[in-house]
Formats: C-alpha cells, sequence, structure tokens
C-alpha cells in the first residue's frame, strides 16, 4: 500500500471519550467513496451515510473489523493527540482475505457506530496476494502513535 490518504472526520467527538470508546477498523469496497464532506458517516443505520453497507471482510478480516488497543490521550503544549497501538491491522496474504478493498474505515462503536476516519487505498488493494495490508499510524510499525492530533481549544 502506498501512500494511502488519511481523512479526519468527527475529531471533536473523540477528546473526552477516545480511551473508554470502542473503535474498530474495517474495509470497504465499491460502491461508496467517503468524503469529509459527508453530512453524517456511520458504521450501520442511523446516519445518513451508512458505509457497514459496502464492506469486504473474510479470511483474516473480521466482519466489523478490529479494535483498536492501547489508546490513550495527551496534551502537550496545548495539543491533543489521540494515540493507539500500532499496527493496527496486520494481515498477511490469504486466499480468503478480500480482493477489492478500497478504503479502511474507524468508527466508534461507543457512539454509535459514528465513523472518525478513513484511509483510501489508492483505488483498491488486494489483501489476498502477497504482502497482505498492514495499517500504521504515523508511519511506524511499533508501539503506541498518534491516530490524531489537533490544537486543543
Amino acid at each position: 500500500m502506498s501512500n494511502p490518504a488519511y481523512n479526519t472526520v468527527h475529531f471533536p467527538l473523540l477528546i473526552g471519550t477516545w480511551v473508554s470508546d470502542t473503535i474498530r477498523f474495517a474495509f470497504i469496497g465499491a460502491g461508496m467513496t467517503p468524503s469529509v464532506n459527508d453530512s453524517d458517516p456511520r458504521w450501520g443505520a442511523g446516519g445518513v451515510q451508512d458505509y457497514s453497507a459496502f464492506e469486504v471482510y473474510g479470511g483474516q478480516c473480521p466482519q466489523g473489523g478490529a479494535a483498536l488497543t492501547g489508546k490513550t490521550s495527551t496534551l502537550v503544549n496545548n495539543v491533543r493527540s489521540l494515540n493507539a497501538a500500532s499496527p493496527v491491522v496486520a494481515y498477511g496474504s490469504n486466499a480468503g482475505n478480500p480482493s477489492a478493498a478500497r478504503y479502511g474505515v474507524y468508527y466508534n462503536v461507543t457512539q454509535a457506530n459514528k465513523v472518525i476516519r478513513f484511509v483510501n487505498l489508492n483505488s483498491g488493494a488486494d489483501l489476498s496476494l502477497s504482502p497482505g495490508i498492514q495499517e500504521n499510524f504515523n508511519s511506524t510499525g511499533s508501539g503506541t502513535q498518534p491516530a490524531s492530533t489537533a490544537t486543543n481549544n
């Protein structure tokens, strides 16, 4: 996967609850193009855009995605960082993995499945082929890394 585009949607919703909320990362295929301009993106019913209707899963990629671990929140020099263990997912090649994942989607299960971030996989990724896929925060493959940062107002 080369240079995916990251987009954060709903950052303010996370500041107080990042550590305690359940955040998941899942894949979607063709038929949905996420946008920071989506009015109420959700993973499932309840919003205007339902990203889960386009989910691709199988093999090592569980339905509903994988939960983030090692979440922390820090405030340094008036900058809030929401951190999580990296890699978020690391799936090797597997014939059962989705063959047409177009976006990775982060969503908050605790807060009505609101979509909080998405990753453009550059027109699609065949997760069944070698080398599979690894999603990292901050381009770092291990340890706790910033998922998002913003000035604390």
